[in-house]
């Protein structure tokens, strides 16, 4: 999530108001942020929701990307659950 920290800063939202606005840990954040660790799925999605973003903001996607998460975004939000789960259990 390359942009996350960019994007929290310029929005002017602390790292505390961003973890309850997400429902994550700080410390998990920061580690977000330094790419220390990936963020799942779910946890992009609720990181976007809080900054008020889309999931595609928050990274330094290509072309391709950017087509896939545009048409991720078109899918009800049963089939998003069903892609989101399937991309949590690395059974892809």
């Amino acid at each position: 999530m390359e942009n996350l920290k960019s994007i929290r800063t310029a929005h002017d939202i602390s790292l505390a108001q961003l973890s309850e606005r997400a429902m994550l840990r700080p410390g998990q954040i920061l580690l977000i942020e330094s790419g220390r660790i990936e963020a799942s799925p779910q946890e992009a999605e609720r990181l976007a929701v809080a900054l008020g973003v889309s999931v595609i903001d928050l990274y330094q996607l290509t072309d391709t990307d950017k087509i896939l998460m545009d048409l991720f975004q078109q899918l009800n939000p049963e089939h998003r659950s069903a892609v989101l789960n399937i991309l949590e259990e690395d059974e892809f």
